[in-house]
């Protein structure tokens, strides 16, 4: 814990895989600096605008593929690509059985289809994904590793299969929030990157050997090599081509597709309208916490403080409060999801806590360091 870091602007840790610093600045906060300040935005657009008049479809057929939960952020980029760029968006979604629909993930979906979306909604194979998800949490701490792998692989596959070789997702993730700056300046990227960066390094045929066929991992398997060199698809993130703000995305989405917020803020964190599609979530960002001391709170912290919603001592104040709240409240149908006894489920739990930054005290897993003392 000698070697922890924390970022002199927002409150980020070191921990945070493939987090670079300069000048003890994190490589998030840096390039929120250069948004600010050196990107051509401009240009940007332009790229952005050459990309649809190459795809679209003169027929009135679909013409760009984008993947949304019914949350800010996909449904502000498909209403954008929608009405200021003219484009046809074939939207989809891929449902996760053990969130049972959650109430307001339900209604925020219609909402946003009610303003006249086409939405195609995958069910994939349930047995398949509880079985997925279960390797995922035990093998290797990510509580939907399955849904996760499924949401980034089968677009591409739709894509495929429809002919539409333009597909655009919300934020690159790794440049916005901090990790590989590999994408920074690329407008594009590949399954190898989708691979790397977003499955953590593991490929989904690496579930054949756990007795599925490729016929069960249909949903989680990339398109053939030669499928995706007939189709040479133009895989993008949104926050290339536009300044990427989540906060100007949520009153957008509230403007403009009916986005409602809860009633109440979401476990681990202070916001109400973030990732509120399901319970798995909140497992995944105590996961997180786990094994790299910062939890959800933490994560919204530093976005907030990056867009200057917030300052530092305010941060420090939400991430004291919220940050190491273990979703207890739905323990039991974490329990039967994963099908884990009690005694199983914490066992995991202990097997990936980081032991260098936190102890055990009560039953749960507290930071060993103060974050003011950083």
């Amino acid at each position: 814990m000698e070697n922890l870091q924390i970022c002199k602007k927002c409150l980020m840790l070191s921990t945070r895989p493939r987090l670079t610093y300069s000048g003890g600045v994190c490589s998030a906060c840096q390039w929120s600096e250069e948004k600010k300040t050196t990107v051509d935005w401009g240009a940007r657009k332009k790229q952005l605008i050459e990309f649809c008049d190459k795809y679209r479809k003169q027929d009135g057929s679909f013409d760009v593929i984008v993947p949304v939960s019914g949350g800010k952020d996909s449904s502000t980029v498909a209403h954008k690509l929608k009405h200021e760029f003219g484009m046809n968006p074939l939207c989809i979604n891929i449902n996760h059985y053990v969130d049972v629909n959650t109430q307001m993930n339900d209604i925020n979906l219609n909402n946003f289809v009610k303003q006249g979306f086409d939405l195609f909604r995958v069910y994939p194979n349930a047995k398949v994904l509880r079985a997925l998800d279960r390797i995922g949490l035990v093998e290797y701490g990510q509580p939907y590793f399955g849904w996760m792998t499924c949401m980034t692989l089968a677009p591409l596959k739709i894509a495929t299969k429809f002919g539409i070789p333009f597909i655009m997702y919300g934020e690159e993730g790794e440049v916005e929030y901090g990790g590989s700056t590999k994408l920074k300046n690329s407008p594009v990227y590949t399954v190898e990157d989708t691979v790397k960066f977003y499955l953590s390094g593991v490929h989904p045929s690496t579930y054949l050997k756990d007795g599925f066929t490729e016929k069960d991992l249909y949903w989680w398997l990339p398109p053939t090599d030669a499928e995706v060199k007939k189709l040479n698809p133009a895989v993008c993130h949104w926050s290339y081509f536009e300044f990427w703000d989540s906060n100007k995305n949520y009153e957008y989405a509230k403007k403009y597709v009916g986005l409602q917020e809860q009633k109440t803020n979401s476990v681990g964190t202070y916001n109400n309208f973030a990732q509120t599609d399901g319970i798995l979530y909140p497992l995944h960002t105590y996961f997180m916490y786990l094994k790299f001391g910062f939890g959800r709170c933490t994560q919204d912290v530093c976005i907030d403080i990056r867009s200057e919603k917030i300052n530092r001592e305010e941060g420090i104040k939400l991430i004291k409060q919220y940050d190491e709240v273990y979703p207890e409240q739905f323990e039991k149908q974490y329990l039967d999801y994963y099908q884990l006894t009690k005694e199983e489920f914490d066992a995991v739990i202990d097997k990936f806590a980081n032991k260098d930054l936190l102890e055990k005290k009560n039953g749960r897993w507290v930071k060993k360091f103060d974050i003011e003392k950083l």
